[in-house]
């Protein structure tokens, strides 16, 4: 009675979890038809990117409030334990719990596995980024159209690490300067920028990839005007 009592359970919770993966399109179908568009920045890519080491394999990053209470600096316990913590959360590859995100309408037993990942303190304006990786094979179940298959994958997984800048001079273009200092690629024509930002045209934004004010969109313009360009609106047309 037991085992047929486990294998009814089973099924059941199958069919709970095909219908959920089977709902996913639909709903991810509706939100796409909304027609939305979010532009992603060059910083905001490049960030992404470091924390993204492989297809469907991403970092679970946690993080806390504190509020620092002063001690006193010279202290053997404040010394002793600064230190630790520094050696501590040293840029390394460590034991990471990363999601495993399977082809639609697959589920994938278990979810989530333990790789090294690079992880730790780095000063400045620096990430602790892989310096060599390496494919790891792992085995695991696969849930597709009813049927559960045992199956293999690779998962990246890092072998050393440093802190390094996540922007690098190749990521300039050709209207920008980079900062070692930063790790940035920054635009030079400050009074530009500003003047752009305190333009009380709503219809510019400052785009750091040329360094330059430009329009957001342009508009149709009424009969007897035209679209300048320069000054991102209609202007009327001299005779």
């Amino acid at each position: 009675m037991n085992v047929y009592f486990n294998a009814a359970i089973l099924i059941l919770q199958l069919v709970l979890l095909l219908s959920l993966v089977s709902s996913v399109p639909r709903r991810l179908q509706k939100k796409n038809k909304g027609g939305n568009t979010r532009f992603i920045g060059k910083r905001q890519l490049i960030a992404m990117e470091a924390l993204q080491s492989g297809p469907g394999v991403f970092h679970k990053k946690l993080k806390t409030h504190v509020q620092p209470l002063e001690e006193s600096c010279q202290s053997a316990s404040f010394k002793n334990e600064f230190n630790s913590i520094r050696q501590q959360v040293k840029c390394e590859p460590r034991d990471t719990v990363v999601d495993l995100v399977p082809p639609l309408g697959a589920i994938i037993i278990p979810n989530a596995v333990i790789v090294k990942r690079c992880g730790g303190m780095c000063n400045g304006f620096k990430g602790c980024l892989p310096l060599q990786t390496q494919e790891k094979k792992m085995y695991v179940k696969t849930v597709r159209n009813s049927e559960i298959l045992c199956t293999s994958i690779t998962v990246v997984e890092d072998l050393k690490c440093r802190c390094n800048c996540l922007q690098t001079p190749k990521d300039c273009t050709p209207f920008q300067v980079y900062s070692k200092e930063t790790c940035s690629c920054n635009c030079q024509n400050k009074k530009d920028y500003a003047a752009c930002i305190d333009s009380k045209n709503e219809n510019v934004f400052w785009d750091e990839s040329t360094c330059s004010c430009i329009c957001e969109q342009n508009k149709t313009c009424t009969t007897g005007t035209r679209w300048e360009e320069s000054e991102c609106r209609c202007v009327k047309i001299r005779s």
